[in-house]
C-alpha cells in the first residue's frame, strides 16, 4: 500500500492530498509530516488588498484565479472579499 510505503498516517490523509493535488493547490511541509494546508504566500499592504478585492469582484469572485495571480492564498482572498461586502 502507498500509505505504508511512504509512512502516511491514514488513507484519509492520502485522499485529501490527492484531492488537493488534483485541484492544483499546494501541499506544505510543516515539520510534522506533509499537510495540505494553504498558507499565505506573502504579506500585502492595505492598498494591495483593496486592489485584490476589486479585481476579484470584477472577475465574478473567481478566488482561485485571483489568489494565483496575486500570489496569496485562496482563503485570504475569500476573507477579504467577505469583509469588504459586510463592512465596505
Amino acid at each position: 500500500k502507498v500509505i505504508q510505503k511512504y509512512n502516511i498516517s491514514s488513507t484519509a490523509v492520502l485522499r485529501k492530498w490527492i484531492k488537493k493535488y488534483n485541484s492544483h493547490r499546494e501541499l506544505n511541509d510543516t515539520g510534522k509530516g506533509m499537510t495540505n494546508s494553504m498558507t499565505n504566500r506573502r504579506k500585502t499592504t492595505l492598498e494591495e488588498r483593496i486592489q485584490i478585492v476589486n479585481y476579484c469582484l470584477q472577475h465574478q469572485k473567481n478566488y482561485q484565479l485571483v489568489a494565483e495571480g496575486y500570489g496569496v492564498s485562496y482563503q485570504q482572498v475569500y476573507q477579504w472579499v467577505q469583509k469588504f461586502e459586510a463592512h465596505g
